[in-house]
């Protein structure tokens, strides 16, 4: 049985991988397991719960190393504890030497979606490879008072970046519904994504470069009425999740592990075509355009059937997407009882 657990990774709650720590010491620690925290870095804010674990002395039975699959060498060989790797890939294969790293270092693995469980074995890991790791605070997402405002508001947050499919979000909004006055697309980034890498020719297409606090950038969320993201490959994306508690319908590309949460269901998976990913092993999407287009003019003729789809969306993160009931499932496989 898991008693106490060290967590060691980065903690900060505007980037995904220090978002994912904040909530498994939130998460485990609700199903009655001791957390403490090693630090790689610290950034954004945090809250106390999570910054009062940090150096925490326990006698851990667990040690959860988070990072890239190559650089689990920390977790060490013949060590009195199960050494857990909390792992994330942006292609559909990890390198031979990260497959290696893992065989050779971790007992177990924790990825967020079956997408890149599939790329770790492929490539050769012989450990027990677990899905899961990722979730949202769901009581952040009730009871948010929406403004009114006069136009049908897309939006994209995350990190501006070639791999979220940015540039092709942008232009395919601007063919689509550029000469519209009723409806914006708004890209929120933040420190770690250069909007100004990216062209925009319509008026209606707005940039926003700014650090939000949590609240904030809910509330930023809450206030759309759907969520873009063209990602060409990603392990899980974290702010399509948070949009779908947030209760907004999702255009994402029907690819890697957004296809976690993102289904006819929830939202618009977007077509695509596979294309090798030339800086990793292994594939990554380009996403249709024409059915991208068609997706953006059908979801601003039927804004009902997209509503209805992000209150389904809102009512299954409520239910299943919390990171209480995330660490209770990961605690169960980790410990052989989810038979």
């Amino acid at each position: 049985m898991l008693k106490n657990i060290l967590l060691r990774g980065e903690l900060g709650d505007n980037q995904s991988c220090g978002i994912v720590n904040i909530g498994l010491c939130y998460g485990f620690e609700r199903n009655g397991v001791n957390v403490s925290i090693d630090p790689k870095s610290l950034y954004g804010q945090i809250p106390k719960y999570a910054y009062e674990r940090i150096g925490r002395k326990l006698p851990f039975d667990v040690v959860v190393e988070h990072g890239l699959p190559y650089q689990m060498q920390g977790l060490g060989k013949n060590r009195p504890w199960k050494r857990i790797a909390l792992n994330f890939w942006d292609s559909s294969l990890i390198t031979k030497e990260a497959a290696d790293c893992l065989n050779e270092y971790a007992d177990q693995i924790i990825v967020h979606s079956e997408f890149n469980r599939k790329g770790l074995l492929d490539a050769g890991v012989e450990k027990e490879v677990i899905v899961g790791g990722y979730a949202v605070f769901t009581e952040l997402y009730r009871n948010i008072v929406k403004k009114q405002k006069d136009k049908f508001r897309f939006v994209f947050t995350g990190v501006a970046q070639g791999r979220k499919g940015v540039q092709e979000a942008i232009s395919g909004f601007e063919e689509a519904l550029g000469d519209k006055d009723d409806v914006e697309f708004v890209i929120k980034s933040n420190s770690w994504g250069k909007l100004s890498d990216y062209t925009v020719k319509c008026k209606n297409v707005l940039r926003v470069y700014e650090e939000f606090p949590r609240g904030k950038l809910i509330e930023f969320m809450a206030n759309a009425d759907a969520y873009i993201c063209l990602s060409k490959g990603d392990g899980f994306h974290g702010g399509g999740c948070e949009a779908m508690a947030c209760g907004l319908p999702l255009i994402m590309t029907n690819f890697g592990g957004p296809t976690e949460y993102c289904n006819e269901k929830t939202g618009y998976p977007i077509k695509f075509d596979l294309a090798e990913c030339h800086y990793l092993p292994g594939y990554q999407a380009e996403p249709d355009m024409e059915h991208y287009k068609e997706t953006l003019l059908h979801v601003y003729n039927n804004r009902e059937e997209a509503k209805l789809k992000g209150e389904y969306g809102y009512k299954w993160a409520q239910e299943y997407w919390d990171w209480e009931h995330d660490c209770k499932r990961l605690i169960e496989k980790l410990e052989g009882r989810n038979d």
